[in-house]
This record gives C-alpha cells, sequence and structure tokens, in this order.
C-alpha cells in the first residue's frame, strides 16, 4: 500500500525574482513611510561598530559586521534593503517547502498579510539585529526539511550562520531547536528531517561570534555583559536588593552604599543599566566592566542560591509575562542623541532626511497597529498551538514544523526573560513567523500523486 505523503517531497522551486522585490518592498513600507531606516537605542552601537570593529562592552560584532558589509560607506538605506530581500528570499523557501502547492502565489497572498497584521516590516526597516531572530528559526527548519539544491543550501547555510551570530540570545534558541530537531527525527522516522546539517551549522553560528571578536579585538569571548544583565534582572524582581541588604556593609560591594535606589518594577532593569542617574553609573559599572562584572557575576551567584525557590518563581513569572509580550514598535523614540551623533558622523549626506524622519520628529504613532499586531499574533500563535495538538498522531513535516516554532518561542522566550528582562521586542521579532506557518498548516498537503 502507498503512503499517503511522500518522505522526501521534489526539490522545491526557485523564488521568481518579482516576488522577491515586491515582498521586500512590501515589508520595507514603514521606512519609506518614515522617510530613512528606523532606529533603536542600539542601533548607533551596531553602526559604529561596522566602521571601527570594535563593539561597546555590552554589545556583540557580528551584526555590526553585517552593516558593514551592506552599507558600502554610502547608505543606511542598503542594510535593510538587504535584509528584506533576506526574509523575502527565506518566506518564499519556508513556503515551498511546507506547502509546495502553488508557493509563489501563496506568498504573495500571506506577505500583505505579515507587512500589515504583524510586527515584520517594522523589524526589516530597523537598523537591529533582532530582525535576525526568526530567520534564524526559518533557515535550521529549512536545513532540517528543505528539499534545495546545492547553492541554495549553501546560500541558506550562510543566512543562517549570520542570523545566529547577530544577537547574544539567539545561541540558547539556536542549539535547542538544533536539539529538538533530533528528536523529531526520532519521533517520526517516517518523516525524518536532516540531524547533522543544522547541529553543525549552529555550532559555526555560535562559534562565529567569538571568533569575530578574536579577530578584530583579540579576545575570544561570546558576551562581556552576560553578568551585568542577569543582576539588571535580579534587581528588577526585587530578588537582589533581599540579599543585598543582607550582606551589605560587609561583603564590600560598590553597590552596598545604594542599595535603597536600587528599583524593581517593570523599568527596574532598563533603569539600572541605563539611566545615568542609576547606582550603576555612579559605581562607573560600565567603566570599569571587568572588576563590576566579577561583582555582578558573585552578587547574581548568591542572590540565586540565598533564595533559590523565590528566585524561581520569579524567572517563571517574568518567562510567562515574556510570552505575552510581543507589541510593535518598542523602543522607536525620536531624537536618539547617541545615534544621531553616529548617523552625522558616519553618514553625513544622509542626515537631513534622518532629521526630517518621522521618528526624528516623534511622529510614529503605532497605538492602533499595535493592537492590530497583538490581536492577529495572539490567534495565530493560538491557531497555532491547537493545529499542532490536531496534527500530533500524524508527526508529518508540518506538525513537526509547529511543534519546533512553538519550542522555539518557548526557548526565546525563556532566555530573553531570564537572561534580561520581558520586553516586547524581544518575542515580537519571532512570533510573526506563527502567521505564514498556519497558514501552510491549513494548506491541503501535497499527495504523492502530485509531486
Amino acid at each position: 500500500m502507498k503512503p499517503l505523503f511522500r518522505t522526501e517531497p521534489t526539490r522545491a522551486p526557485l523564488a521568481p525574482l518579482w516576488l522577491l522585490l515586491f515582498v521586500a518592498a512590501l515589508l520595507l513600507w514603514p521606512a519609506l513611510w518614515n522617510g530613512y531606516p528606523l532606529f533603536f537605542y542600539d542601533s548607533g552601537d551596531y553602526i559604529d561598530a561596522s566602521f571601527t570593529h570594535t563593539p561597546k562592552v555590552w554589545r556583540t560584532l557580528p551584526y555590526g559586521l553585517f552593516l558593514g558589509a551592506t552599507h558600502f560607506n554610502f547608505s543606511l538605506w542598503l542594510p535593510i534593503i538587504v535584509q528584506a530581500l533576506l526574509v523575502a528570499w527565506l518566506l518564499f523557501e519556508f513556503i515551498a517547502t511546507f506547502a509546495p502547492r502553488q508557493p509563489r502565489l501563496l506568498t504573495a497572498l500571506v506577505a500583505p498579510v505579515v507587512a500589515i497584521g504583524t510586527g515584520l516590516p517594522w523589524f526589516t526597516s530597523q537598523l537591529m539585529p533582532d530582525l535576525f531572530t526568526a530567520p534564524m528559526v526559518m533557515g535550521l527548519l529549512l536545513l532540517a526539511y528543505g528539499q534545495l539544491g546545492k547553492l541554495r543550501l549553501a546560500a541558506l547555510a550562510v543566512v543562517t550562520v549570520i542570523a545566529i551570530s547577530a544577537h547574544a540570545s539567539h545561541a540558547g534558541t539556536a542549539l535547542a531547536l538544533a536539539l529538538l530537531i533530533a528528536v523529531a527525527a526520532i519521533w517520526s522516522p517516517r518523516q525524518r528531517p536532516r540531524v547533522g546539517l543544522p547541529l553543525v551549522i549552529v555550532i559555526a553560528g555560535i562559534l562565529a561570534t567569538p571568533v569575530s571578536h578574536r579577530i578584530f579585538t583579540g579576545e575570544f569571548y561570546l558576551s562581556r555583559s552576560a553578568p551585568i544583565m542577569a543582576l539588571a534582572r535580579l534587581i528588577r524582581d526585587g530578588e537582589a536588593q533581599i540579599y543585598l541588604r543582607q550582606a551589605c556593609p560587609e561583603a564590600g560591594y560598590s553597590l552596598c552604599p545604594y542599595v535603597d535606589q536600587l528599583v524593581a518594577g517593570p523599568n527596574g532593569a532598563n533603569d539600572f543599566l541605563w539611566d545615568q542617574r542609576s547606582p550603576f553609573y555612579r559605581v562607573e559599572g560600565w567603566k570599569y566592566w571587568q572588576s563590576f562584572g566579577a561583582e555582578a557575576r558573585t552578587i547574581v551567584w548568591q542572590t540565586l542560591s540565598a533564595r533559590p525557590v523565590e528566585n524561581l518563581e520569579w524567572a517563571v513569572r517574568d518567562w510567562g509575562e515574556q510570552l505575552i509580550t510581543f507589541g510593535t514598535g518598542a523602543g522607536l523614540v525620536p531624537k536618539l542623541w547617541e545615534a544621531t551623533e553616529v548617523q552625522r558622523q558616519y553618514f553625513p549626506a544622509e542626515s537631513e532626511r534622518y532629521l526630517t524622519a518621522r521618528q526624528y520628529a516623534g511622529q510614529l504613532d503605532l497605538s492602533g497597529l499595535n493592537r492590530l499586531h497583538v490581536a492577529v499574533l495572539g490567534a495565530a500563535m493560538v491557531l497555532g498551538v491547537v493545529l499542532a495538538l490536531r496534527d500530533l498522531r500524524t508527526a508529518d513535516r508540518v506538525a513537526q514544523m509547529l511543534w519546533l516554532l512553538i519550542a522555539a518561542t518557548l526557548v526565546n522566550a525563556a532566555i530573553t526573560a531570564i537572561f534580561s528582562n520581558p520586553d516586547d521586542r524581544y518575542q515580537a521579532r519571532l512570533v510573526w513567523l506563527f502567521v505564514p506557518a498556519v497558514v501552510v498548516a491549513f494548506t491541503p498537503r501535497r499527495p504523492v500523486g502530485d509531486l
């Protein structure tokens, strides 16, 4: 008896140029409407690193290298155009792999939905590595399930390595996803995904960050600020203050004189790290990041050891908060002074466009659009879970994709919430992928006779 579905589909069709340009244009509408690429607080640091090849203590280098390789010292429009084209290509390959019937038509129909109904174009139009979170997941899924020629497979591998290395938070999610792909191979041997290739690419993507640091700075490291970021989250939760009040002044920490000025609450982590009136700046934490990082590591460990149950409860609570926090436009504020100075320094010919853009003038009101995005993404995520449960027994490639996307979403939320703090952009940068995932899950599976 012939199986209903063939486990090895024919090679996916090529994406036509007109379709890639159409999708890319849709994904750039916020930048076109704004009048210039969008800037986040961190954008200036990455632009600066694209020229100096020396990241700030609180950043990593790979996305700066990506910007340097795409702006050609000419225009900041070029990186976001490349970003849009990469996402357009990956979206087509994703649909062609998991819904191979008429992938061109389906891509043309899905693209306007994600362009209007999700925050994707706001990440594509932004000079930030957050854009690469979903492409990292898409790349690994395509490496596992896609039927691509050698050239496309090589291009996909390169893009996935870039995506993994773009942000420090990607390493854990990528590794977890690669391991879960191996579990999927055991779960469904009839439609077994590739296991070795995604794992090799994940290792390469993780190593790309410290290797790039070694080449350009002489130091081999993944992140220099991780202990400080973790401490900020414990301050946000109030657990660090409980420990410090018990340990100070005998422990001799530089923060001891400022314990009562450490503020818990939703903005506690960001205020500690970035408000120049915070105790962190009073002890010049970024300037003396090596000594303060060692102190932060000790405080984090002692805080977790002193109240493990309470800290676990906070971690779960932060994780849950991050899972349902995925609004659009976080951090797209006007007149970012540091980004403004960097833009003027390196791209003076574009300064007038930057200064007359809607963002700089404070004219980006995304409140109505944000409500639409939250509704669309919330519905897509719920539908994704429902469809994954529906297809649990079949365990075909689409069901596996849904479960792996759900797992990546859970892991991304855990890593960003626990090692940093809950923030809309951390989840919004990934969950837009549920929209095309749900669409392909509703598409009839391709029977053997149509292959």
